[in-house]
């Protein structure tokens, strides 16, 4: 990832006679700028460790990576409740290393509950509300575009890592048909969103140690243990976790994970509003890799 550059042009000499003399001669200075990445997770009634833990894992992997370097790369973790919250966050961050010249959004994601309107905070958005209990405190679309993440031009992202985020569209008899939505598919076309990767799980969402495969443990199934090892949420099967929670005791074995755990269903990643690549999350996020 490579810093800003700022070209500014300069004339040498003040003679017509000379075609080498009166060049234009291009001075490329180097000015770096930082890339922001902004990891939210929800707390609250609707939030709990399994986001917090989600955020750090990603953090860690970020920081852990070939590419990073922490004169150029902010990456923090901010907790919500309310969804509408994010535009003044993400505002105050910006404004935090230098403004909108000195800092751009790489990275966004959203760790939390979600479903076809999107991420479920914790209360109703003081802004863009449904005012629908049934809701779940989601935001609508308008919320969403009216946040200025100030994104980079070099493969932005952002991410919705609650179930349902990404869902295709179902078969032509399922009763939902009519109320059905893909948030990240309709995000990705929305105004603000343009060229940035937009990125949604495909089925339910549900804890991982591994981006690639199912894998849990029995604390985790009692609501306990998150900070025991990299938390993912990952797209899987309701009914997986037993198998999930049998087969955790030789998670750094490839070969074992490989013959006796479920793979991760895909994320979906969309870009403005045609979906781009079906993959699992291990492709952007891994705790064993270091590209």
């Amino acid at each position: 990832m490579s810093a800003a550059v700022d070209i500014k042009w300069k004339v040498y000499g003040d003679s017509t006679t000379s075609p080498v003399e009166n060049t234009k001669r291009k001075i490329v200075e180097i000015e770096p700028v930082k890339l922001l990445f902004l990891l939210f997770w929800v707390k609250g009634k609707y939030g709990g460790a399994l986001y917090s833990e989600g955020a750090k894992t990603r953090m860690h992997n970020i920081k852990n990576s070939a590419w990073y370097n922490p004169a150029i790369h902010e990456v923090h973790c901010p907790d919500i409740e309310d969804l509408s919250e994010i535009k003044n966050i993400v505002a105050r961050y910006i404004a935090k290393f230098g403004g909108k010249t000195k800092v751009r959004t790489k990275e966004s994601s959203i760790h939390s509950h979600a479903a076809g309107d999107g991420p479920l905070g914790s209360v109703n958005p003081v802004q863009f509300s449904f005012h629908s209990a049934t809701e779940f405190a989601q935001m609508q679309l308008e919320g969403w575009d009216a946040i200025d993440f100030n994104w980079c031009t070099d493969t932005p992202r952002f991410i919705v890592y609650g179930c349902d985020s990404a869902l295709e569209l179902p078969p032509e008899d399922n009763p939902n048909k009519k109320s059905f939505k893909n948030f990240a598919k309709n995000l990705s076309e929305r105004s603000k969103f343009l060229d940035v990767e937009i990125w949604g799980q495909s089925t339910k969402s549900v804890p991982s140690f591994l981006p690639d495969y199912r894998v849990t443990s029995l604390a985790r199934d009692m609501h306990m243990g998150w900070s025991r090892g990299p938390t993912y949420q990952i797209a899987g099967h309701i009914k997986g976790g037993i198998k999930a929670t049998d087969n955790a005791i030789r998670i750094d074995d490839p070969e074992y994970v490989h013959k006796n755990n479920d793979p991760a269903e895909p994320m979906n990643c969309y870009l403005n509003g045609k979906k781009i690549r079906s993959v699992n999350q291990g492709y952007f996020n891994d705790h064993r890799k270091k590209t």
